[in-house]
């Protein structure tokens, strides 16, 4: 009998011994199927940013030649034309400065009552077995994407989100963005409601359309601007468009007027003693 157990538990050790074989040749196969796809992202990433980056250096220099032709340029004309084009250059693809943008100063304050879920198609598994799963910051929606999956994803629904902004602004418009093609449109959000954070006080309700005939970028106008200038916003997801699991932000934008904060402060004594 004594033998018999013997004999068992030595079949067992030879098993194990050939799954942790088993594990390590897909561990050591896996490896470099991950570095290759960071590697890739990273340079895709790269490259916009320096075509990017080239394209607004030749506007710069277009400008500066054209002031040289004419006149001398002075220091003050130099610092108001950097400052134009990189306005328009964090303007990506809206014609509007994105005052949410991490480019310009904004942030994420918090994720209220929100969990984040691994991104879509970033599981490693082994033997059916998830190992590995990457899950992105939901500072990834105040910057470009890089592709498919490079969005912030949330565990249901609904769920929310604690913008800061760069500076105070008066709010007059958001956009959010979504990938097309997308693997699975039905993550994409479909109705938000957009909340003056520090007031509590709603003052946008969108639906995100995912027609063919929509673009992946929309904007949505706030119908009754608000007159006192804020810098906190909170989008409140309150459904998507059918996925079970989870919801994708790819982009959030926020348009606005900046507000100095002399004029904010004269503007909030009048209306109090209004």
């Amino acid at each position: 009998m004594h033998k018999e157990n013997v004999e068992q538990q030595q079949k067992e050790v030879k098993r194990l011994e050939s799954m942790m074989n088993k594990v390590m040749i897909q561990v050591n196969q896996t490896e470099p199927k991950l570095v290759n796809t960071l590697t890739s992202q990273v340079v895709s990433m790269k490259q916009s940013m320096e075509e990017e980056l080239m394209q607004l250096t030749k506007s710069l220099l277009s400008d500066w030649s054209k002031s040289q032709a004419n006149n001398s340029v002075s220091l003050p004309q130099v610092s108001a034309m950097l400052e134009s084009h990189l306005s328009l250059f964090s303007a990506d693809r809206t014609g509007q400065v994105d005052w949410a943008s991490l480019a310009v100063g904004g942030s994420i304050i918090s994720t209220p009552h929100t969990t984040t879920h691994p991104t879509p198609g970033q599981v490693l598994s082994l033997l059916g077995i998830p190992i590995w799963q990457h899950s992105t910051s939901p500072r990834q929606i105040l910057q470009p994407h890089a592709g498919s999956g490079q969005c912030w994803a949330f565990a249901g629904q609904s769920g929310q989100v604690v913008l800061q902004l760069g500076e105070v602004v008066r709010v007059t418009g958001v956009t959010i963005e979504h990938i097309r093609p997308s693997p699975d449109i039905s993550s994409a959000p479909r109705n938000i409601l957009v909340w003056a954070h520090e007031d509590n006080k709603s003052i946008l309700n969108l639906t995100y359309s995912i027609s063919p005939s929509s673009s992946s970028v929309q904007t949505f106008l706030i119908p009754r601007p608000t007159f006192l200038p804020f810098s906190q916003l909170r989008l409140q997801v309150s459904s998507n468009w059918g996925h079970p699991e989870y919801t994708c932000l790819y982009r959030v934008r926020v348009h606005g007027t900046q507000v100095k904060e002399d004029v904010m402060i004269v503007t909030e004594q009048d209306m109090r003693d209004s």
